[in-house]
């Protein structure tokens, strides 16, 4: 997913995970619950497989920088720090390290919107309690 996707998609998050002060707003969001979980598990199962295919390709790409830095070389660097350096330095790999920072926020991103929904079972079921309490219902 595309930064600009996903922070559309986080604002639609925002408004589907919100409900009123009240208990018939409450009750239907406690139905729709179940759903909304399935939908942003859904999008953070295939967000969190891309960061994976990030990382081994990341991965692969670092190998292949350090037995370049390492072995084939012009220079012959002195120790691990110079030659990580050089591969830091690589703009193909540093552009790879950006996705990844991209991916791994909005897959962290998904993990909390899941456990917020996750929580809000509980919630909407504590808020309902308490207003029919208030309200003088058993």
């Amino acid at each position: 997913m595309k930064i600009e996707d996903f922070e559309k998609m986080k604002k639609i998050a925002e408004k589907e995970i919100r409900f009123e002060n009240n208990i018939e707003s409450a009750t239907e969001m406690s139905s729709r619950v179940p759903n909304l979980y399935m939908k942003y598990l859904d999008l953070y199962s295939t967000e969190f497989k891309e960061l994976n295919k990030l990382k081994v390709r990341m991965d692969k790409k670092y190998g292949e920088l350090m037995e370049h830095y390492k072995l084939n070389d012009t220079i012959s660097w002195k120790n691990e720090s110079e030659i990580k350096a050089q591969i830091n330095r690589d703009d193909k790999y540093y552009e790879m390290r950006i996705e990844f920072a991209q991916q791994e926020y909005m897959v962290k991103h998904l993990e909390e919107t899941l456990g917020n929904i996750n929580r809000m079972g509980f919630s909407i079921n504590a808020f309902i309690s308490l207003k029919k309490l208030l309200m003088g219902i058993p």
